[in-house]
């Protein structure tokens, strides 16, 4: 399926549910995507998600009734920013070694 049909079923999919105070309420629906939509987005297989879910590592994920398997786009957003690598040669934090130079032993 192209990007743009998977983005027009995630906006078709998407419920709004009630108007309040002017401001619309949106149901959970709209950023959740199924395992297929969700394995697009972060760029690997359905079956690399599923494998993981059966290891419970991966995403967080969440049982949209009996068998549906959703994804909502801020724990996907969450994960891929976690497995983020520091730049080579920064330093992390005040007590790390992490892109220091090794002082010579005199």
């Amino acid at each position: 399926m192209p990007d743009s049909a998977i983005l027009r079923a995630a906006q078709r999919d998407a419920a709004i549910t009630a108007t309040c105070e002017g401001r619309l309420v949106v149901t959970e629906q709209q950023n959740s995507l199924t395992p297929k939509q969700a394995a697009k987005y972060v760029g690997v297989s359905d079956a690399a998600l599923r494998l993981w879910r059966s290891r419970g590592e991966g995403p967080r994920h969440f049982k949209a009734g009996e068998k549906l398997i959703r994804y909502r786009r801020a724990d996907l957003d969450s994960w891929i920013e976690a497995g983020l690598s520091e730049p080579a040669g920064r330093v992390v934090g005040p007590s790390s070694s992490v892109g220091k130079q090794p002082t010579a032993q005199q």
